[in-house]
């Protein structure tokens, strides 16, 4: 190993050790907030070549993504949805309908769609269903379902804003 890669190693040693430091201290998908509930599962689509949850109508009559240029896979898929309500004139968002406190306009309601993946509590890496993982640190701790936006709102258990 050369004189400046290892130089660069050594810079960067404490970023990575930061990094890693911070992946395993959130609870699994709770990154941002508390981790989502999955109150509101659905059977969906979703796209791997745009990585986006698809409308029923956003395949094409051979079952490829309309958005994605090259026409990426779409598969079937568990879906997480959450409702928010969001005022048009200032784009404030809530988890409750109403008014918005500040222009008292009446808020519109919106689906918002996530991925429902499997993922190890202990390590957070991700796999194609239930079972076991195969993490060395993890002891063969079972994958449980988890959103794929848990933690960002809309897609946290509290209820308010």
């Amino acid at each position: 190993m050369s004189l400046r890669r290892l130089a660069a190693l050594f810079l960067l040693l404490p970023f990575l050790a930061a990094a890693f430091a911070a992946s395993g201290s959130a609870p699994l998908g709770a990154e941002e907030g508390p981790v989502c509930d999955l109150a509101k599962v659905e059977a969906g689509f979703w796209c791997g070549g745009c990585k986006a949850v698809l409308a029923p109508d956003g395949r094409d009559a051979s079952g490829k993504c309309r958005t994605c240029k090259d026409g990426g896979k779409v598969e079937e898929a568990e879906v997480c949805v959450k409702t928010v309500y969001v005022c048009d004139k200032c784009k404030d968002a809530s988890l409750a309908p109403g008014a918005c406190d500040d222009c008292k306009v009446e808020r519109t309601a919106h689906r918002v769609a996530a991925r429902v993946v499997w993922a190890c509590p202990a390590c957070h890496a991700p796999g194609a269903g239930p079972g076991a993982c195969g993490g060395a640190d993890c002891k063969g701790a079972a994958r449980v379902r988890a959103c794929s936006e848990s933690g960002r709102f809309p897609h946290v258990a509290a209820s308010g804003k």
